[in-house]
């Protein structure tokens, strides 16, 4: 339960949203998952709970991004590696990626965000083309086409299927599956 609570409230940012996520999702895994819900199932659910109810993140200031040879893509790339990998956050990160702070935790929720939309299409497709002729389809469309393109395919299939809109919801977010991965020795 601490922990539960505790992964609630670094996503919330307040005591009693993460509560409530806590109280609303835990039924709700209970429900989807039975008696057996494994540890990942339940901080998947207390995942989609808190972010629906987290507080909005403050305006962001104009001194924040300071121009320097690298691309954003490989900025944000680099920083969730450093971020789930190697678990680097606030001061730490940003020295190790030479940037000011807010720009590497934006850069590292950029990446996040932009791993959930692939990498969650990618597996959706697997996980699902098989009971859905439309997931199929697109897998079968998207033979050779980048994974974005992939990914707002489903995107916009899952917005018309309310079976596959049902089974994303319900995957383990895919920061939870990455921050499995092993670290790796730091360059």
């Amino acid at each position: 339960g601490d922990a539960l609570y505790d992964f609630a409230l670094s996503v919330t940012g307040d005591a009693e949203r993460a509560v409530a996520a806590v109280r609303q999702a835990i039924p709700a895994a209970l429900e989807a998952y039975g008696p057996g819900v494994t540890r990942p199932e339940l901080f998947g659910s207390v995942f989609a709970a808190a972010v629906r109810d987290a507080a909005p993140s403050p305006p962001l200031s104009a001194d924040l991004i300071q121009p320097g040879p690298g691309s954003p893509e490989e900025l944000q790339r680099l920083s969730l590696d450093l971020a789930i990998r190697q678990d680097l956050e606030g001061e730490e990160l940003s020295e190790a990626l030479g940037v000011a702070s807010g720009l590497a935790s934006i850069s590292v929720q950029a990446a996040t965000d932009q791993a959930e939309h692939v990498i969650g299409a990618v597996l959706l497709t697997r996980v699902g083309r098989d009971d859905c002729p439309g997931l199929a389809d697109i897998a079968i469309e998207a033979v050779g086409a980048p994974a974005e393109k992939l990914a707002a395919a489903v995107v916009e299939h899952d917005e018309g299927c309310p079976a596959c809109g049902d089974r994303r919801r319900a995957m383990v977010p895919v920061t939870t599956l990455l921050a499995n991965v092993p670290a790796a020795a730091p360059p």
